[in-house]
């Protein structure tokens, strides 16, 4: 089994909201994430939690991954590993494109909910969830898709 490290300490997690890390995210500045007021955090967090069924997903994973792997597919993964879960990514992420390219509608929302599905388990099994996706999505807001590609290539 992975280690675990602690969960994200931006966006929505206790350690960010709490101010317990001073008031600074490690990925932002002071008093904020990515132009987010941390003041609004908490309740910013609660609605998401409430109403989005990703963040749902992910708490059910999260539980299914101690499960019996004989009475759980995600537990079932788990227990294959994380090269398993990344190939699966992998698969997914090809039938995604498949169906994008045929044009289908609803079989590319089927594609991309699996995508995502096996996605969030590598996110767990990787001891990450959605606050880290989305505590680097916050940071990147307002630069530029090219600047920000630029300034990953060495």
């Amino acid at each position: 089994m992975a280690s675990r490290r602690p969960m994200s300490h931006c966006l929505c997690s206790p350690r960010w909201a709490s101010g317990s890390r001073g008031g600074r995210c490690a990925r932002g500045s002071g008093g904020g994430v990515g132009g987010i007021d941390k003041a609004r955090i908490p309740a910013m967090c609660s609605v998401m939690s409430q109403t989005d069924p990703l963040s749902a997903l992910e708490s059910v994973i999260r539980e299914r991954m101690q499960a019996d792997p004989d009475s759980s597919y995600v537990a079932r993964l788990h227990a294959k590993g994380r090269a398993k879960i990344a190939q699966k990514v992998g698969e997914e992420a090809v039938e995604t494109v498949i169906a994008a390219m045929a044009g289908n509608a609803e079989e590319l929302t089927s594609e991309a909910a699996d995508l995502l599905f096996h996605l969030l388990v590598l996110l767990a099994e990787s001891g990450l969830s959605l606050d880290d996706v989305r505590g680097e999505l916050a940071r990147r807001e307002g630069v530029s898709g090219l600047e920000e590609k630029a300034s990953r290539q060495g």
